[in-house]
């Protein structure tokens, strides 16, 4: 059975968006830790993301993922990146995904994450080095690494 509903028909094709990002901390060394996710049903470590739903923007979608993935809730800090890639889509076609990330901080009143589905992901803190290095995907990867150049800028400005 085909699922159209998140699919966005272009004249370059067919699209699904998403919305996600690299959610931040101050760890006790002074320096910043990435929320990630294990997915071991995958046998990846990903960022948290997740579909738009009807009438939602990029940003609203990108923290409603993260806290129904991993029970964390932040604030968008600034736009990152969009990372664009082929897949097979719920539509049952070949489908560019799109995918919106974000530099979410962590609220000081956000509980710990802890895992939110039944498929076994895991939600884990890692220093933002580890993070990158760790990440299975190369787009997300390199979305960490523009939150480092970006928090550095921040910082600098504070």
């Amino acid at each position: 059975m085909t699922d159209d509903r998140y699919t966005i028909h272009t004249p370059h094709g067919d699209e699904e968006h998403s919305a996600g990002g690299v959610a931040v901390r101050r760890n006790p060394t002074g320096g910043w830790d990435v929320l990630c996710i294990e997915r071991p049903r995958r046998r990846d470590l990903a960022l948290p993301k997740g579909h738009l739903e009807p009438g939602e923007t990029a940003e609203q979608a990108a923290l409603r993922e993260l806290e129904e993935e991993t029970g964390v809730r932040g604030r968008i800090l600034t736009y990152l990146t969009t990372i664009r890639y082929a897949i097979n889509g719920r539509s049952g076609r070949p489908t560019t995904k799109v995918v919106d990330h974000y530099l979410i901080d962590l609220l000081p009143d956000s509980p710990p994450p802890h895992a939110q589905s039944a498929d076994g992901e895991v939600p884990r803190w890692l220093p933002l080095p580890q993070a990158a290095a760790a990440m299975t995907h190369p787009a997300e990867a390199a979305s960490i690494r523009r939150a480092a150049t970006v928090l550095q800028t921040l910082q600098r400005e504070a």
